[in-house]
């Protein structure tokens, strides 16, 4: 099966993957600005946040292999901020936080570098039995359905909210997120 290269990717994403014993992740794509090859959807306290990895441009288009990740603004401690805002008090976020803000503070040159490391970093504790594989490949854009509901830290003021990171069924579900993902595999 081969996934979109996304920076910690969707439950979505995630949900397609499970039960695969390999995902090819194609990283050959051309760098697309407002994607999801760097920016993310967190649920936060007063709306759905979106988080961007600023990148940086020099005119001429370039795949997401050799497209460089940007660090004039500091935007790794507004990240930061952002998901501690978002899932300080999700019954698991003291358990992974310390395992995921590595990713973000590592700064490195490469975005591909960076989407990497976030996906294998969730893929560790979501898909752990799956291997992953990043290939100079293009993939098309793919649509997801609609997510069975799990509980999140917001959900009370919003509703269940089914376009996030996986970070979010990290923090809420820890250990069962794995299992949730088992039991609707197909979906």
């Amino acid at each position: 099966m081969i996934q979109e290269a996304s920076i910690f990717p969707t439950v979505a994403w995630f949900l397609r993957a499970a039960g695969k014993p390999e995902i090819t992740v194609a990283m050959g794509n051309m760098f697309q600005k407002q994607s999801s090859h760097s920016r993310y959807f967190i649920g936060g306290p007063n709306k759905t946040q979106c988080l961007t990895v600023p990148v940086k441009h020099t005119g001429s288009k370039k795949t997401i292999l050799n497209t460089e990740v940007s660090y004039q603004e500091k935007w790794q401690r507004e990240h930061i901020h952002a998901i501690k805002s978002a899932y300080g008090k999700a019954p698991f976020f003291e358990f992974y936080d310390y395992r995921i803000f590595p990713v973000l503070e590592d700064a490195p040159i490469l975005l591909e570098t960076l989407i990497r490391n976030s996906i294998l970093k969730l893929a560790a504790e979501l898909l752990p039995d799956t291997l992953i594989v990043f290939e100079n490949l293009t993939s098309d854009k793919i649509e997801y359905s609609k997510l069975p509901g799990y509980s999140q830290v917001f959900e009370d003021k919003f509703g269940f909210r089914d376009d996030l990171s996986a970070l979010d069924l990290l923090f809420n579900l820890g250990p069962d997120a794995a299992y949730y993902l088992e039991e609707n595999i197909g979906l």
